[in-house]
């Protein structure tokens, strides 16, 4: 595998629409406005000059509007046949027979299906003067032809008199490619070290038409390279001529001189077609660098984590992916606001020496405070020093704080009411509100130990800010005493 250049860029490519934009006029008409690109508009000449056919019978035609029958900006696959429709008006004269129109399409932008330049269109009826009829050229094929303003020319022939005549003209018309979903990916930094270091990827819509639901993966080598954090990046939107750069932490474990990291790129357009790109992209790896430490795991136990949780533990796994002893290694886990440790020590680890290849496991214990912003990451450090202060590292953990369920109790009542020491089948009614997020099979239990019976309930899903009621069948001990008695509810 050879590389020429310092930055070195693949460039990938998907589909392109051929888009064709059509302005309808008479020769010696009077100028048209400039249509938008990109669609196509109808236009009305009556305000035109006419053209007026150079023979005895002195008929006059004139162009009224045209259209596709199907969008091109839709329908961008060249095999799909289209029809165009061409409106005359027919202004004075007699009535005229036997109308027969041609187009040229050859070197214009489009093909007829059977490879036949030319396009026919009979009008199956006599046309009188002040009518208006219509051309229809059926069977057509785009193909990707020249760019800019071109000519189309009309023939027409009708029967007056027992006699042929002709009438010519030329349509004025612009058409040009369109890059649709047109994306290129570069990528940068084409050397890998057995550091973790940086890759950077950029996704460039070079369309006409926004991109959306991108999504975006660097996939690993087993054994050979971690790819640090979610490998999976989303995006709702790319616009034209818009770029999105996307960055990766990544380390080489073993000691190769090169490697290859794969791509995955998967969106949709605004017409809901699906385009995936998969690409290979070649690095060097450099092995001069011999000290290096790699962030093999880490998970939390619990995995869900919310505000207030104490002894929280992180376990992580060190790797020595160099080529050389490390000795007296010690790591420190940084905590941001919101967070201290669980006891004095709790965030300290030493491991010692690890030679290459091998690998160590770290805990740490935190708690979590109950001001910690809810349903968002947080950033943790793993600091890590070793041999007396030259070799420092530091790898970052995310951590989410998950929202809860937050409930208070909105009611409680009894039946009967009062209730006595002693009493049977006393029904409970508590009306409960989830101020936090969805709460799934709650579980509600009375807390007091003169009640006995059904003292436990499943409700449904709860969702945030729902009042629901939780029933409640329960004994009342003979020896429960009289007054107020303190009942406490426990939400699961």
């Amino acid at each position: 595998m050879r590389f020429k250049s310092k930055i070195h860029k693949t460039i990938y490519k998907a589909g392109f629409l051929l888009v064709l934009n059509f302005v309808l006029m008479l020769t010696f008409a009077t100028p048209l406005t400039k249509m938008n690109e990109g669609t196509f508009t109808s236009f009305n000449t009556e305000n035109n000059a006419r053209i007026i056919q150079q023979n005895t019978t002195n008929i006059l035609f004139s162009f009224v509007e045209a259209f596709w029958g199907q969008n091109p900006i839709v329908e961008y696959d060249f095999s799909t046949l289209n029809s165009l429709t061409v409106i005359l008006s027919y202004y004075s004269g007699d009535v005229v027979l036997n109308i027969n129109a041609t187009l040229d399409l050859k070197n214009h932008g489009y093909d007829a299906t059977d490879n036949d330049s030319i396009v026919e269109f009979s009008v199956p009826f006599d046309v009188y003067p002040d009518t208006q009829f219509s051309l229809l050229f059926t069977s057509i094929t785009l193909y990707e032809g020249q760019t800019g303003m071109d000519f189309l020319p009309l023939n027409l022939t009708y029967s007056f008199d027992n006699t042929t005549y002709t009438w010519n003209t030329t349509i004025p018309m612009t058409f040009s490619k369109s890059l649709l979903a047109n994306v290129e990916i570069e990528y940068f930094n084409e050397t890998l070290t057995l550091n973790t270091v940086e890759v950077k990827y950029v996704i460039i819509n070079n369309g006409s038409i926004p991109i959306r639901r991108l999504q975006f993966q660097l996939f690993s080598v087993t054994g050979i390279v971690t790819v640090f954090g979610s490998s999976l990046v989303k995006r709702d939107l790319l616009l034209p001529k818009e770029n999105w750069t996307i960055s990766y932490n990544v380390s080489v474990i073993q000691p190769v001189e090169s490697v290859e990291l794969t791509t995955f790129l998967d969106f949709y357009d605004q017409f809901n077609r699906y385009t995936n790109i998969t690409a290979q992209f070649g690095y060097f790896v450099d092995l001069n660098l011999v000290k290096s430490l790699v962030l093999v795991q880490r998970f939390f136990s619990p995995i869900d984590i919310y505000r207030g949780d104490k002894s929280v533990q992180l376990s992580v796994t060190i790797g020595n992916n160099g080529n050389d002893t490390i000795n007296d290694i010690n790591a420190t886990l940084e905590l941001p606001d919101g967070f201290i440790p669980s006891f004095p020590g709790s965030i300290n680890a030493s491991v010692g020496t690890m030679a290459p290849g091998t690998v160590s496991a770290l805990t740490f214990f935190f708690d979590v405070l109950d001001n910690v912003e809810e349903d968002a990451i947080h950033t943790l450090y793993l600091n890590i020093t070793a041999d007396n202060g030259t070799f420092i590292t530091e790898f970052e953990i995310p951590l989410y704080i998950a929202e809860k369920a937050d409930f208070s109790v909105v009611s409680f009542t009894t039946s009967p009411s009062p209730i006595h020491p002693g009493d049977r089948s006393v029904k409970i009614v508590v009306e409960f509100r989830n101020r936090g997020k969805l709460a799934e099979n709650v579980r509600v239990k009375i807390l007091n130990t003169f009640f006995s019976g059904a003292i436990v309930t499943f409700t449904t899903n709860v969702d945030k800010n729902a009042v629901v009621q939780a029933l409640f069948e329960v004994d009342i001990s003979t020896r429960a005493p009289t007054g107020i008695v303190r009942i406490d509810l426990e939400f699961r």
